[in-house]
């Protein structure tokens, strides 16, 4: 008889441990399950065909043939707009999450009467800073946070001359991505565009000539742009013999 009770007792205890094991392990302390695989981040700013991705207000300072581009979102497809400012209520730079950086050097310039036609290449990077606070007086302000999106850029631009030293900026800038980096936003992971994307933006904006001789100038403008597709590897023609 005794035997036969203590059969269920060592069962049970046996069970007890094994729980315990499954619940503590053997420190003593609650084990941690390993967390999940982690969800993809959420992809912004790829607006189906006829909406804008993104729209953005910034300023262009061109020192000869060098030009540096700085501002920030105002719409990303994907987030509410009000989400893009840490004040919903005074949406500026002083207060826009999502800002941009740039550079770019001239390779084509033609002029016509009082039409400026230029073009140039460089890189834009966008940032996601939670805490923002950029001043265009001091463009480097607009570099803080995490960089989370890069694109090379070709630019067309056409500046009309109206008054001297004044001028009507209108043009269209390519854009395709070639780096990105989620960030968390209101607790959830968010990706800006994605690799190999291909994007065109249009932008206008009202320039002043600071110096004419090397020369120096500065346009402020606004912007919007729509995904066009992924990039493409296609033939060129070169100017010089063709790489191997």
């Amino acid at each position: 008889m005794l035997r036969l009770i203590r059969a269920p007792l060592v069962f049970a205890l046996l069970l007890a441990v094994a729980l315990a094991a499954m619940l503590y392990g053997t420190g003593g302390q609650p084990s941690v399950a390993a967390p999940s695989a982690a969800a993809p981040a959420i992809e912004v700013g790829i607006a189906p065909t006829g909406r804008n991705s993104m729209e953005f207000v910034g300023i262009v300072d061109q020192d000869g043939l060098n030009f540096s581009y700085y501002g920030y979102v105002t719409h990303l497809y994907g987030i509410t707009n009000t989400l893009l400012f840490a004040n919903p209520l005074q949406q500026d730079e002083t207060t826009a999450r999502f800002t941009f950086h740039g550079a770019a050097n001239m390779t084509g310039r033609s002029i016509i009467s009082n039409v400026f036609n230029l073009n140039a290449a460089g890189t834009i990077t966008f940032y996601f800073d939670p805490l923002p606070g950029a001043d265009f007086d001091d463009p480097s302000s607009f570099i803080r946070g995490t960089a989370v999106a890069t694109a090379t850029t070709r630019f067309h631009n056409v500046l009309t001359v109206i008054a001297p030293d004044t001028g009507l900026a209108s043009g269209v800038a390519e854009l395709e991505q070639i780096a990105t980096q989620p960030v968390e936003l209101l607790g959830q992971s968010v990706q800006l565009g994605r690799n190999t994307l291909q994007q065109r933006f249009t932008y206008t904006g009202f320039g002043v000539r600071l110096e004419p001789a090397t020369p120096r100038a500065v346009i402020i403008i606004a912007a919007d742009g729509q995904v066009t597709g992924a990039s493409t590897f296609l033939p060129q023609v070169l100017d010089g013999p063709a790489s191997r």
